[in-house]
């Protein structure tokens, strides 16, 4: 079984995760200086997107503490602990790709 891992801080990690189903499930990772493994073989897990704080216009993103989809699937909200703010993200529904909004 081989293992894929990413090591980061502040980061947020969008990937989908194919179920049995046939449903796309939106999975979010905060990373805060800690590992995050996925072993090949289970349902097919793909990378969709990375969102670090300071990096491409994302601002007030450190300690990420939750993540929101909203109902219509446009836009996800993080919320962080450290800067006291909420980052928003616009929301690709077909790709499940992120852009930077705003922070509030």
């Amino acid at each position: 079984m081989k293992l894929n891992f990413i090591l980061g801080k502040n980061i947020l990690i969008v990937m989908k995760l194919d179920s049995i189903l046939g449903k796309n499930i939106l999975l979010v990772s905060l990373i805060m200086g800690s590992l995050m493994g996925n072993a090949t073989g289970a349902p097919a897990l793909s990378f969709v997107d990375i969102e670090k704080n300071n990096s491409d216009g994302v601002l007030s993103m450190s300690l990420p503490i939750g993540v929101v989809l909203s109902p219509d699937e446009k836009n996800l909200y993080v919320s962080s602990n450290s800067d006291s703010a909420i980052v928003i993200f616009a929301r690709d529904t077909v790709t499940g790709a992120l852009s930077y909004v705003d922070k509030v």
